[in-house]
């Protein structure tokens, strides 16, 4: 996956200790512990995968509560600004209002005097109730002491009589109440009465209209059924061209999988001819900077060489004179001092530095 340097011994499995090993030696090296362990983390990671699915569905439908809440807000701020708008007006305008109401609601002097007039009629309205009370209740201990005694002077008589007065009058309240409840029943059994011819009228109406469309339907469906035919001779002849297709299909596809092997073979070649070149590449890059390197030497020796050739001719140049007088007085040559000796070692040199450049 690209870089360009080709990666070894990715394809590689680690054991419980952590040393990893080959495919190849792994499958014959696996114990029974490994296998439990392996089937362990296995079930804790399902166990993990559905806890986090889990998560996943409840946040995603919080996110989604969450969403429709947003957008009944946005959908409710612009209201709520227009009633705060409408309140602050509202507000201001009461606020104006407040010192006309508190003139209002103080009491003046004829106020006053009316509020204390009413104050004392009302007193005297409690008074007079009170002693109106009194007296209706003595009417009545009154109107029950008659009714008491025209009773007993009536004697059992009276008293059977008023009992069948009541009897007949209860009987009487009790048949009122059942015509009252017939003239009901009476009236809402004509309303649905009205109400079931309307529901027959409409039914029928239905009726006819479900007969046509029923009608319809099956000239719809006999069509339908004509074409279904049509539909199913098709499919036939697609099933006949499916086979054949299929069989095309599993021949093109052997040769995909042997273009499958053939091309991993070459895939791996190329790895191993990446690999080849990458070290070539290396070699390479080490000789150049070799190369560069024992240049750079040979430049530097030069340039010394030079430099070493131009003090040795300066110096010559200046002792020329004395040298030769002394060589004819004593007749014997000198040895060579220490830069011609230099020199002389590092013309030595040169040819073995060429031959390590070349190397």
């Amino acid at each position: 996956g690209g870089g360009k340097t080709v990666r070894r011994g990715g394809m590689k499995f680690t054991n419980s200790t952590g040393v990893s090993s080959a495919s190849s030696s792994v499958l014959g090296e696996v114990s029974s512990e490994d296998c439990d362990k392996l089937e362990s983390l296995a079930a804790k990671a399902l166990n993990d995968l559905k806890n986090a699915r889990e998560q996943r569905r409840r946040l995603s439908e919080e996110i989604r509560a969450l969403n429709k809440r947003i957008k009944s807000l946005s959908v409710q701020i612009p209201k709520l600004t227009m009633e705060i708008a409408s309140c602050d007006v509202t507000r201001e305008e009461l606020s104006k209002r407040l010192p006309e109401l508190r003139v209002q609601c103080t009491l003046n002097d004829s106020d006053a005097a009316k509020l204390v007039e009413l104050n004392r009629n009302v007193e005297k309205c409690k008074s007079d109730m009170a002693s109106c009370a009194m007296l209706a209740s003595k009417l009545e201990a009154d109107v029950a002491r008659l009714q008491k005694s025209i009773l007993d002077v009536g004697g059992a008589r009276l008293k059977r009589q008023q009992k069948v007065c009541d009897k007949v009058l209860e009987d009487l309240n009790n048949t009122t109440k059942k015509l009252n409840a017939a003239k009901v029943s009476v009236t809402t059994f004509k309303k649905s009465a009205e109400k079931a011819k309307k529901a027959k009228e409409s039914t029928s109406q239905d009726l006819e209209k479900c007969q046509s469309l029923l009608q319809e339907k099956k000239e719809e469906f006999k069509k339908l059924e004509e074409e279904a035919f049509e539909v199913m001779q098709a499919y036939e002849k697609v099933q006949e061209i499916e086979a054949e297709k299929k069989k095309s299909l599993n021949a093109v596809s052997g040769e995909c999988e042997q273009l499958k092997k053939s091309q991993s073979k070459i895939k791996c070649i190329e790895v191993d001819l990446l690999s080849k070149l990458e070290t070539c590449d290396k070699s390479i890059r080490e000789s150049k900077n070799r190369e560069k390197h024992w240049e750079d030497e040979l430049k530097q020796l030069h340039q010394q060489e030079e430099q070493d050739e131009e003090y040795d001719l300066s110096d010559d140049e200046g002792e020329e004179d004395n040298d030769e007088e002394k060589m004819e007085v004593d007749g014997v040559e000198e040895e060579p001092d220490n830069a011609t000796q230099t020199v002389t070692k590092k013309n030595a040199l040169l040819p073995t530095f060429h031959e390590q450049a070349l190397d």
